[in-house]
């Protein structure tokens, strides 16, 4: 199926109300269109989103791609798409998150919010986290996003780090500034499983799959961690060459998804702040899987037409940012976050992707950076990693 003509755009008015394609089954979960986007559209919100670039000169994201950066070292401005092995996984992520609904109407869940790409992988399977995906989070977090979306990971290294200390120092720059992360779960609940970082670190929202039914997905990551569930099974997109892609599973979606969900409740709620906004995510979440909070799809999915409710945060627990506040205590280092009103600058190796009900999925790599403060760390870090055969995952 071609995703767009020249022919096609043409007949689509610039500001033209977004649709949905009738295959994007989370729009009716959800009530996107008409519970949704009465309300908020995430205008004036912009999303970091860490992965291989996006594609902006797609119909479908223009106008949605702000410039962002290469935090790999390359040139690159974060508006083209490194992943020539998997079809586009940043791409395919942004359009979940903020797709214009024009020519093939892929539509995304926040299509006034913007994205900033920070590109941090690729597009192979290369080493394991690095100093790139540390770089992108600062960045973003010193260049006016509200929400952080990061579709990658790769395992932690058990008995030594849950969560290598330049990421989470990176990640509590990002919180201090009041930027809400979101992470996926991962894809290897199936296999062994592993502990993945940055699912791992402390205060960060931790998303799991679900498909059309609210049943997690086999594969989904299963880990104390996972704090909310999103769709990601069967939740296809448009990748890098314009075309929307079926029969696409994993968390990545799920992450993504979730992402544009928290652009939407935080253009709702300018002056919230991003603990609040986690903690109003979980309140009003619906149990799904086991009874009760499960490590597959943590408090259950999220219901985003209550998180967009007037009235008070519910009364509900908050472990990402309980675990944060104790990760910061021990570290000696504060946790207040800026008020609202403060103006920042502005795995299983594969990606589930098939026509039947049988997902495949993505592999990518990250790039080879190091940090100079802690390049001894950094070289035990990677040899463990080679040892144990590790790789960075594009969890789609």
């Amino acid at each position: 199926m071609i995703f767009w003509t020249t022919s096609l755009t043409s007949m689509v008015p610039a500001n033209a109300t977004p649709k949905s394609r009738d295959d994007e089954w989370w729009f009716s979960t959800w009530g996107v269109e008409d519970r949704l986007w009465p309300v908020s559209t995430g205008k004036g919100v912009t999303v970091g989103l860490l992965d291989s670039g996006v594609n902006a000169d797609l119909p479908d994201l223009r106008g949605a791609i702000l410039p962002g950066t290469d935090a790999t070292g390359g040139k690159s401005d974060g508006r083209t798409d490194s992943d020539d092995a998997n079809g586009g996984h940043g791409t395919g992520m942004a359009a979940l998150i903020a797709g214009q609904g024009s020519g093939e109407r892929m539509a995304g869940v926040a299509p006034d919010a913007k994205i900033l790409p920070i590109r941090v992988t690729h597009g192979q399977g290369e080493g394991g986290f690095t100093s790139s995906e540390a770089s992108g989070i600062r960045y973003a977090a010193d260049h006016g996003a509200k929400v952080i979306s990061i579709s990658v990971g790769t395992p932690t290294i058990t008995g030594r780090y849950q969560c290598m200390p330049w990421l989470q120092e990176a990640i509590d720059y990002a919180l201090q500034r009041d930027v809400v992360i979101v992470t996926a779960a991962g894809n290897n609940g199936h296999l062994d499983n592993p502990l993945e970082e940055p699912a791992a670190c402390a205060g960060v929202l931790a998303v799991g799959a679900v498909d059309h039914l609210m049943n997690p997905w086999y594969r989904t990551g299963h880990h104390s961690y996972v704090t909310l569930a999103a769709p990601g099974q069967q939740v296809g997109t448009v990748l890098r060459d314009g075309r929307f892609h079926t029969g696409l599973s994993g968390t990545s979606q799920a992450a993504a998804l979730t992402s544009g969900i928290v652009a939407l409740v935080r253009a709702k709620f300018p002056r919230m702040t991003g603990r609040e906004v986690v903690q109003r995510l979980i309140g009003t979440a619906r149990d799904v899987g086991k009874p009760g909070r499960d490590e597959q799809s943590g408090f259950g999915l999220i219901r985003p037409y209550l998180a967009l409710a007037d009235g008070p945060t519910p009364a509900a627990a908050n472990p990402v940012f309980s675990n944060w506040d104790q990760h910061m205590a021990k570290a000696k280092r504060p946790t207040q976050t800026p008020p609202p009103s403060v103006q920042r600058v502005g795995h299983d190796k594969a990606e589930e992707r098939t026509s039947s009900k049988t997902p495949t999925y993505l592999l990518l790599g990250s790039s080879a950076l190091a940090l100079v403060a802690i390049a001894s760390s950094a070289v035990w870090y990677r040899r463990r990693r080679k040892a144990a055969n590790g790789r960075m995952e594009m969890h789609a």
